[in-house]
């Protein structure tokens, strides 16, 4: 797949899965409402960080290459995660929780409680702190993620692949703004 290509797909991609979303959602009672969301944020974040990995490890020449599927699925995973904690959830724990919920039982993660404040929390703080909005320095964060889907102390490609997360995190940042806006559009308070 082409340059092109992969532009188009994960800027256009989203609009299917949020119409279909926000269709069940609209059925779902309030109070059952959080854990909906939860499940249905979790099944996004789990579909687009799968189609920038499929995507990544059919190319030729993807600074991804080498990485370990497993590992490089569950980063961007994470990193879907903390894009939806800042566009989506603003901190609001409930929803969260869902989403932590989701992915301890699809990555089969037992101590649920130690792993939720050691590898998600920490991770969304540091990638925070790397993304500045400010000066639109996104290069450490690319390098974290990199880091991350390698292993800590692992070479890794480090510039390219810097730029291909940071491409598709501000592609995800913009997908989740508009699902941000249908859900408004749609009355559906989170």
């Amino acid at each position: 797949m082409g340059l092109f290509s992969t532009i188009k797909r994960i800027v256009t991609g989203g609009d299917a899965a949020h119409k279909a979303l926000i269709r069940e959602l609209k059925q779902v009672p309030k109070d059952k409402l959080p854990e909906a969301l939860g499940a249905g944020l979790h099944n996004l974040c789990l579909q687009y960080a799968a189609e920038f990995v499929r995507e990544e490890l059919n190319k030729p020449d993807s600074p991804f290459k080498n990485s370990h599927k497993s590992n490089f699925l569950q980063e961007m995973v994470i990193v879907n995660y903390w894009i939806t904690d800042k566009v989506l959830a603003d901190k609001k724990k409930t929803i969260m929780e869902h989403l932590h919920n989701n992915y301890f039982k699809y990555f089969h993660i037992k101590d649920i409680e130690t792993e939720k404040d050691c590898l998600l929390n920490d991770r969304y703080a540091v990638y925070h702190l790397n993304w500045d909005e400010d000066i639109g320095d996104h290069k450490g964060f690319g390098l974290k993620v990199a880091e991350n889907i390698y292993g800590k102390g692992n070479e890794h490609p480090g510039e390219i692949a810097s730029f291909w997360i940071i491409f598709y995190t501000a592609s995800t940042i913009k997908k989740f703004e508009d699902f941000r806006s249908a859900l408004k559009s749609a009355k559906i308070k989170i």
